[in-house]
C-alpha cells in the first residue's frame, strides 16, 4: 500500500527540519526550548557553537564572563542536542562536573525539566522524560534511547559511575573551581591533580571534554589549561579588543559601566575584572594593584580660556583647573592586525593628580592618523603633545608637522619626537608610584585602559600604557589652584615672589 502524497510531503519536511536542527545547536535550542534562549544569539556564541560541534576538538576550554549564558549553551543545550540526535548504534555517556554535586544536580535538573515539558522536543524526538526513562534519579538518568547523564562534584570519583565497558563520551566541566574549593595553593594543586589524573583519563578513547568557567585566580585550572597546547581555547572578556560589548543586547555599555561602578563602590574593582574581564593576576606579581584603580566623574570644559574639569554636585558646580598633555602611541606597523592607534589626553591639577580626559583607541589607517591628532589638539589645546618616534612613528610625526603648516597651527611638543632611552618595561613600571599614591584617575568608561594596567605584564596590549607614559613625559602640575581670585596664585608663583623681593 502506497503512502499518501501528503504523508510524503510531511515526512520530507520533517527530515529537512531535523537536518537543520542537527546542524545548528542554536536553532535547535531556539525552537525546542525558547524560554532558555530569550535574547538573540551574539557573535561569540556562534564561535562557541562551532567549537563544540567540531568532533576533532577533544579538549575545548571556554572562559567567558558571568551572565553570558555559557552554562545554558554547554550544560543544557549541548546534552539535550546529544540526546536528540543519538544514533541507535552509538553509546552516549555524559558527565557534568561542577564545584559541588549539588550544583551539578542543578544543571541536570534543568535538562530533566525540558525533557519532561518541552512539547516541541517530544513532537520531534519522542518522549525522553521520566515516564519512558530507564533511570531517573537526582544525579543519574538514562533516557529511553540509552543516553546516560551523571552529575558529579569536584573531587568525586568519576570512575565510580562507570558501568561495564562504557566510559564517558563527553565530560562537561562547568565552573568546577570556586573561592570555596580553590582558596589555597594546596587546594588548587589538588584540583589540578584530580582533573589530570582522575577525570580526563576516565574518558572513552574518542571522548571529549569541554570546560567552561570564569577565572578565580591566576593559579586556577583555567589559566593552566590556557597555556597548554592540548586545549583549544576560547577566551572572552565582556569588552572585546575593539572596546565593544561582546553581547550588546544583553550587556550594553551603560550596563557594563553600571556593573563596574557597583563593584568599585564597595572597594572590589578586582571582582569586576575577574568576573567580567577574565583577568585575575596574582597580587604578588601584579605591578598595578586593583585597589589603586580610581575613578573620576568630571567633564572637560574651557572657562575663560582655562582648561578645567567640571562636575555638578547638587546645586553647585565643582571646578578643577588643569593643564592638558597629550601622548600618542601609533600602531607598531602598517599591518591591519597591528596594535591600536592610541591618543590619550591627560589633565593634571595643581596637586599633581592626573585624570584621563580623553582616550582615542582604534585601528585606523596611517592616512587618517594625522587628522585625528590635529582634531584632538584643536579640542584640548594640549600644553604639550608628544609622539613616540620609533620606525614608522617618525613618519607620522613628519606627516602631522606637514598638516600643521597647512593649517597654520603650532602644536607644542611635536618639534621633536619622544625616543625612549630605557626599556619599555622600565618605562611602564615607572608609572607604578603614581598609582600607588592615588594620583591617577580613570573615567568609568575607560575599561580597556584599566584592563591593560591590571593585566600588565601578561596582557595582550599595552598601547594605552605607552600613550599615558608619553603624555606625562616632561609634564608639570597646573599652576592655578582655583578660579577663585583669592586662590589663583600657585605655590610656585609664591616661591618666585619671595625669591625676587
Amino acid at each position: 500500500m502506497r503512502m499518501p502524497e501528503q504523508d510524503y510531503e510531511e515526512l520530507y519536511e520533517r527530515k529537512q527540519a531535523l537536518a537543520k536542527l542537527q546542524k545548528s545547536i542554536a536553532l535547535f535550542g531556539r525552537y525546542c526550548f525558547p524560554t532558555a534562549l530569550r535574547k538573540s544569539t551574539p557573535p561569540f556564541h556562534h564561535e562557541i557553537y562551532s567549537a563544540i560541534r567540531d568532533e576533532k576538538k577533544k579538549r575545548v576550554l571556554i572562559a567567558a564572563p558571568r551572565g553570558t549564558a555559557k552554562s545554558t549553551v554547554i550544560s543544557l543545550l549541548l546534552p539535550l542536542h546529544r540526546i536528540a540526535f543519538k544514533r541507535d548504534d552509538q553509546e552516549e555517556f555524559i558527565v557534568i562536573i561542577s564545584e559541588s554535586q549539588a550544583q551539578s544536580i542543578n544543571f541536570l535538573s534543568r535538562i530533566k525539566y525540558h525533557l519532561s515539558f518541552s512539547e516541541r522536543f517530544k513532537a520531534l524526538f519522542g518522549d525522553m522524560g521520566p515516564h519512558t526513562a530507564r533511570k531517573w534519579t537526582n544525579s543519574d538518568i538514562v533516557t529511553a534511547n540509552g543516553t546516560r547523564i551523571v552529575a558529579v562534584g569536584t573531587g568525586q570519583r568519576v570512575r565510580g559511575f562507570i558501568e561495564g565497558d562504557t566510559r564517558p563520551t563527553l565530560i562537561i566541566v562547568d565552573d568546577f573551581e570556586s573561592e570555596l574549593n580553590a582558596f589555597t595553593d594546596e587546594a588548587r594543586a589538588k584540583n589540578r591533580k584530580w582533573m589530570t589524573e582522575a577525570v580526563i583519563p576516565s574518558l572513552a578513547d574518542d571522548g571529549r571534554i569541554i570546560m567552561i568557567g570564569t577565572v578565580i585566580s591566576e593559579d586556577c585550572f583555567l589559566y593552566w589549561a590556557k597555556e597548554s597546547t592540548a586545549w583549544d581555547v576560547l577566551w572572552y572578556s565582556i569588552i572585546d579588543d575593539e572596546g565593544n560589548s561582546i553581547w550588546e543586547e544583553r550587556f550594553p555599555q551603560s550596563r557594563i559601566n553600571g556593573i563596574k561602578e557597583e563593584y568599585s563602590s564597595v572597594g572590589n574593582i578586582n571582582g569586576f575584572y575577574q568576573e567580567y574581564m577574565n583577568i585575575a593576576q596574582s597580587p604578588d606579581e601584579a605591578p598595578f594593584q586593583p585597589k589603586w584603580i580610581k575613578m573620576h566623574h568630571y567633564d572637560f570644559k574651557r572657562i575663560e580660556g582655562q582648561p578645567c574639569l567640571v562636575r555638578n554636585v547638587g546645586d553647585e558646580e565643582k571646578i578643577i583647573p588643569i593643564e592638558t598633555y597629550g601622548g600618542v602611541d601609533p600602531a607598531s606597523s602598517l599591518s591591519a592586525k597591528a596594535d591600536f592607534f592610541v591618543a590619550v589626553t591627560i589633565g593634571i591639577d595643581h596637586e599633581g593628580n592626573k585624570y584621563i580626559v580623553d582616550m582615542y583607541r582604534k585601528r585606523v589607517s596611517p592616512a587618517e592618523q594625522p587628522d585625528i591628532i590635529i582634531d584632538l589638539w584643536k579640542k584640548y589645546k594640549h600644553k604639550k603633545m608628544k609622539i613616540e618616534t620609533v620606525a614608522y612613528q617618525e613618519a607620522l610625526r613628519a606627516a602631522v608637522k606637514k598638516r600643521m603648516l597647512e593649517e597654520n597651527i603650532y602644536i607644542p611638543g611635536l618639534e621633536k619626537g619622544v625616543k625612549p632611552r630605557t626599556r619599555k618595561s622600565e618605562r611602564l613600571l615607572s608609572l607604578v608610584p603614581m598609582f600607588a599614591k592615588g594620583e591617577f584617575y580613570f573615567r568609568p568608561q575607560d575599561t580597556e585602559a584599566q584592563a591593560e594596567f591590571l593585566s600588565y605584564p601578561k596582557g595582550k596590549h599595552d598601547d594605552v600604557m605607552d600613550a599615558v607614559w608619553t603624555s606625562l613625559e616632561g609634564s608639570r602640575p597646573c599652576r592655578i589652584k582655583s578660579l577663585d581670585p583669592d586662590e589663583k596664585t600657585s605655590k610656585y608663583q609664591k616661591v618666585l615672589d619671595w625669591m625676587t623681593l
